[in-house]
């Protein structure tokens, strides 16, 4: 009863915060994935780059190193 059934995920790119999503907890990390690639507020910071690593810690942050 005192686990949260919706958690909120920090999105980075390069290190920097730019956005936060709400998931169910327990979410997988492509589900994490398309939605923060399908987002434009978060896709506008990648124009241009190429994206070389992603880094997911469950229920807590997605981060995308891109160059």
């Amino acid at each position: 009863m005192l686990v949260d059934d919706e958690v909120t995920i920090a999105i980075q790119i390069n290190g920097k915060l730019r956005g936060t999503h709400t998931f169910l907890n327990g979410v997988a990390q492509e589900e994490v994935a398309s939605r923060v690639m399908n987002d434009p507020e978060i896709t506008k910071w990648l124009d241009g780059l190429t994206i070389a690593r992603e880094i997911f810690v469950p229920n807590k942050l997605y981060s995308i190193v891109a160059k």
